[in-house]
């Protein structure tokens, strides 16, 4: 007998229960030993499923809160349509594309990766030559941004035929025509022109991101600011940020500008034109030495105003590439300063370089204030090792204690990438870790070391701390952006200290001298790390319990 509904909310539940990935399908779907039977009715009523979920989001304007539980549901749903289901079954396109579009909603972070991955998909000729998740992606409890990290591993290829000696291939196809109840096979030849894979085409540079611009000439523009200013913008944000290239001869899609087009220069090569007939370009050198002399110029001569370029201008490097049709401009961050063009700071921003605010820029100050006093500081310190002299650091802010004070120490040994300083303190008669960054001052006292039979070169672990106590094995199975996040604030970290496990996820087994610094990279990163079993690992879980009731849950 048929189910009966007598309302409206409950015909949508029945609908959300209908639509729900059910566990037990799943088990069978991804259990190769399954018969042949049930192998195939398990995927019938996957079908079936997946057609229904995708009239219930055909229209999605304002999802609600319960909206939004329930894309996740229809997202592992999709998801297994496309693991058990061929690239050329008629509805495989429509499933991948309304997932692409949940993903979105659901990863609002991962927006401009999804939208490329879905616009590379809907060129012509494309197809998904390997998906990025697996079943086992869609066993565990579904966290959109997980996911979403998994599925951009998806392959897009494109239908691709061998080479002739021309850049043309001929494809046959074999068209059938009925007539008359007789068919008849007709063979048609098709060129179609040969596309080389970016790995293996020089003239292809990828696509722009928070390290690459791409500009097709230094001269014409392809808005209402003159070229040389939009050239400057990308320039000044990649200052601002973490540096950057900027590649002119290349269209915004990535590959080079040809020399010439229809008999016309294109590119660079107009721009050489437009120069030399300016008799703009330096005398002495070859064509392109010099009009990459001409763009190192002109681009130092755009910032004079407003700055002082002599803190900057040798971090911006212009040189040719191995492709004849385009130059580079090679940006190092600025050091000591940040960078204005025509009064306004930009900084670098995934693929776009939008104005800072005055919060950013009284950032970026106090950061490269408290870069220069460090090397100032480094510098100090290295004379005191070398003379063996004993150090006061002034004002030195303590996170352990909360407190600022004088410290009166023997330095030892730089650690962390030098950011660090190992001591030995002679108040505390113990070996202390120092950071340069929260240090007032440094003064070289006259006063020779006198506890030098005490000196320790001291073990640092992965989060900075020194040994001396105890030690805690860990393993944590983290995916790209926790293992990034950790190099980052860590760089004595290094991508070798890491074991890849495969589908996006890295793990690092090792000791850390304290739990304390393991808890607050946990909490800040925890959809994307996972702790395994240890002898300590309890230890660590206890810990995580223990900040959280004392400092979070208490405060809901």
């Amino acid at each position: 007998m048929a189910k009966q509904v007598h309302s409206l909310d409950s015909l949508a539940g029945l609908l959300d229960k209908k639509a729900s990935v059910n566990e037990d399908l799943l088990l069978e779907l991804s259990t190769p030993s399954i018969s042949q039977k049930k192998a195939q009715a398990a995927k019938k009523e996957l079908s079936n499923q997946v057609e229904m979920t995708l009239g219930l989001v055909k229209k999605i304007d304002f999802p609600t809160k319960k909206d939004l539980e329930m894309f996740k549901e229809y997202c592992r749903n999709f998801a297994a349509f496309l693991l058990v289901t061929e690239e050329n079954n008629a509805k495989y396109r429509e499933v991948f594309l309304k997932l692409v579009d949940l993903l979105i909603i659901l990863a609002p972070s991962y927006k401009a990766e999804i939208r490329a991955l879905r616009n590379e998909f809907k060129t012509e000729g494309a197809y998904v030559s390997r998906l990025g998740f697996k079943w086992d992606d869609l066993k565990r409890p579904f966290i959109a941004d997980k996911f979403t990290n998994t599925f951009l591993m998806t392959e897009i290829s494109r239908n691709e035929v061998s080479e002739k000696s021309e850049p043309e291939v001929v494809e046959k196809i074999v068209e059938k025509i009925v007539e008359k109840e007789k068919i008849v096979e007709k063979e048609k030849i098709v060129y179609v022109p040969v596309e080389k894979t970016p790995a293996q085409d020089p003239n292809y540079f990828g696509k722009e991101n928070q390290n690459v611009e791409f500009k097709s000439s230094f001269i014409n523009s392809c808005n209402d600011k003159p070229q040389i200013w939009n050239i400057c913008k990308a320039v000044c944000a990649f200052l601002n940020a973490d540096g950057g290239t900027v590649y002119i001869g290349v269209h915004n899609n990535g590959h080079a500008i040809p020399a010439s087009q229809n008999g016309r220069l294109t590119g660079i090569h107009e721009d050489i034109a437009y120069l030399k007939n300016a008799r703009r370009l330096p005398y002495g050198k070859n064509d392109e030495d010099a009009y990459c002399l001409h763009i190192k110029y002109a681009v130092v001569n755009k910032f004079r105003e407003g700055n002082d370029v002599s803190k900057f201008s040798s971090d911006i490097i212009v040189s040719e590439t191995d492709n004849d049709n385009v130059v580079k401009i090679e940006v190092r961050p600025s050091r000591y300063c940040v960078v204005f063009l025509d009064g306004i700071a930009y900084q670098r921003a995934g693929a776009s370089s939008p104005e800072m605010d005055a919060t950013q820029i009284e950032q970026r100050t106090q950061d490269l204030m408290s870069i220069s006093r460090a090397a100032l500081y480094k510098t100090e310190l290295q004379r005191a090792i070398r003379e063996k002299k004993q150090v006061v650091l002034y004002s030195y802010r303590s996170t352990n204690s909360g407190t600022v004070s004088n410290r009166y120490i023997e330095p030892v040994h730089f650690v962390c990438s030098d950011e660090s300083i190992i001591c030995f303190d002679t108040v505390k008669e113990a070996t202390r870790q120092f950071k340069l960054s929260r240090i007032g001052d440094v003064k070289v006292l006259d006063t020779p070391w006198a506890y030098e039979d005490r000196h320790e070169v001291a073990e640092i672990d992965v989060f900075g701390w020194t040994g001396g106590g105890n030690t805690y094995d860990i393993c944590l199975d983290m995916e790209m952006p926790a293992m990034t996040t950790l190099m980052e604030n860590h760089p004595h970290v290094t991508k070798d200290r890491f074991q890849k496990l495969g589908d996006g996820i890295w793990r690092l087994e090792t000791e850390v001298f304290s739990l304390e610094p393991l808890v607050g990279f946990y909490l800040g990163l925890a959809d994307k790390i996972e702790i395994q079993y240890t002898k300590d690992s309890d230890t660590l879980k206890k810990k995580i319990k223990e900040y959280l009731e004392k400092n979070v849950l208490c405060r809901l």
